[in-house]
């Protein structure tokens, strides 16, 4: 890396800086707000947009992704964008024609040699490669007909016609690996698939779309029916919990290149109870939080006993009103906490703590009460507030005092911790999220069920007729008479 010599603290790679810093001494110094970044650097950016902060208005780029950050740092985003876009032309930075029209990345002096340097192509896989899948002649050259064959080949898959080569054109482009571990690629490839938007992350829009794919209700919120559906569409086991096995299958699935088959709902699915819950038809105020009018209809009977409080957050901002709605009543999701808990602090009851809940996997919820959390903000932060800290704290004591099991990390688990505890075939997740802290969850518990002792003045037994002569002494001293 190397600075850029008219712009205090602004760095990029070597070759780039230089051609910024020649530009400059030929034709005076152009306004540049920001070059190279670090991946720190990149992911404040993209809080600060989802947190929306007004002076990030342009969504930022995965670091992985982002020119600012790859390779060094070949990208500047530039004040003046089309005053001095030929400027920048000539000494090798070149804007895409995407959306962000400030942004220009450093493609290499012509003649030079670097137009045919890996900062457009981060795949590992060969000029001529990329260039026989977009259609190019594939002669290893990254030249003008290449580019103008990759973006048109961007736009038909529905990628940012970038003229970058990057890891979701690899997914959509090429065969994934089948390690049962789904990312960026299996998301994108699975995007292409079944026509949602490519940005490689799991989604509403690209549920839905596999739901309607596969011929089950499309409400875009996956569920035991969904995973059973793309179960037996792909040759997994049909247990309605996806896992390690369900995506390896899925991934091999997807290099074949054949459409998803509609296998719609399977009458056996494993969101029909096979032991119904009993009925209950009114509260129970023994159980903490408000009653809701009714019980939810996604639950059955418990035939185990209770050893673990489960934390969720739900990944949804929005209000309580609008997520209670479907816990309460049969859905593909098929999903139910035993409470789910407001950003206002304020628990509603969704299951009686009594009967098995939907929420976690059918072995872990047998063992388990939960708790869904509505987040005060979106990605990547989702944040929960102070308010559902001290509730969930004090849905623990209740718990652990009317089940008997110890207030401690090793009974008090996130989602993603259950999972790996009891149930790691389910495989991982990112639940309860980055902002739920359980440790002080667990701590606030303690201290709700073991308050501390409020000290009482020593007190010592003493006769009247003692304290009487004690009187008398000390009036004497003073010359008094009684």
């Amino acid at each position: 890396m190397a600075a850029l010599k008219n712009h205090p603290g602004m760095w990029l790679r070597d070759d780039a800086a230089a051609a910024i810093n020649a530009l400059e001494d030929k034709y005076g110094v152009i306004v540049i707000n920001s070059a190279g970044r670090t991946v720190e650097d990149q992911q404040k950016l993209i809080d600060a947009y989802d947190a929306g902060d007004p002076n990030v208005f342009i969504p930022a780029r995965p670091p992985e992704t982002s020119t600012h950050v790859m390779d060094g740092g070949i990208a500047v985003d530039v004040y003046n964008y089309t005053d001095d876009r030929g400027k920048l032309n000539e000494f090798g930075f070149e804007w895409y024609g995407n959306a962000d029209k400030v942004h220009y990345t450093f493609r290499g002096r012509p003649g030079s040699g670097n137009n045919a340097a890996t900062s457009w192509n981060r795949t590992g896989r060969s000029t001529a490669d990329i260039q026989r899948l977009v259609g190019a002649n594939p002669d290893g050259i990254h030249g003008p007909e290449t580019d103008a064959k990759l973006r048109a080949w961007q736009v038909a898959n529905r990628l940012d016609a970038d003229g970058i080569f990057g890891v979701l054109c690899d997914a959509v482009g090429f065969p994934i690996d089948t390690d049962g571990d789904p990312g960026v690629r299996t998301f994108a490839k699975l995007q292409h698939r079944t026509g949602a938007k490519i940005d490689g992350e799991l989604g509403a829009d690209t549920w839905g779309r596999l739901q309607t794919a596969l011929g089950v209700p499309s409400d875009g919120i996956p569920g035991p029916v969904t995973y059973e559906a793309l179960q037996r569409a792909v040759g997994a086991s049909p247990d309605g919990l996806i896992g390690p096995e369900t995506w390896r299958k899925t991934q091999a699935f997807l290099n074949t290149g054949k459409p998803f088959p509609r296998v719609g709902v399977n009458p056996t699915s494993p969101a029909t109870p096979t032991v119904k819950a009993p009925a209950r038809p009114s509260d129970d105020t023994a159980v903490p939080g408000v009653w809701l009018g009714k019980w939810s209809d996604n639950r059955e009977a418990r035939t185990d006993k209770v050893r673990y409080f489960v934390v969720h957050h739900a990944a949804d901002p929005r209000d309580p009103a609008t997520q209670v709605q479907r816990f309460m009543s049969p859905n593909d999701r098929s999903v139910s906490p035993t409470w789910f808990v407001g950003a206002d602090g304020i628990a509603r009851k969704i299951v009686h703590p009594d009967d098995r809940q939907w929420t976690t996997g059918r072995i872990i919820d047998q063992q388990a009460v939960t708790v869904e959390t509505q987040n005060v903000t979106g990605a990547p932060t989702w944040l929960i507030s102070d308010e559902s800290h001290e509730q969930i704290a004090q849905l623990v004591v209740w718990a652990a005092k009317r089940y008997g099991f110890p207030i401690d990390r090793q009974h008090v688990l996130g989602h993603s911790e259950a999972r790996a505890a009891l149930d790691p075939s389910i495989g991982a997740t990112a639940c309860p999220g980055p902002s739920m802290d359980l440790d002080r969850i667990v701590k606030r518990a303690r201290e709700l069920a073991s308050p501390a002792p409020v000290p009482t003045p020593d007190t010592v037994p003493v006769k009247r007729s003692w304290l009487e002569s004690v009187r008398d002494g000390i009036n004497a001293l003073l010359g008094r008479v009684a």
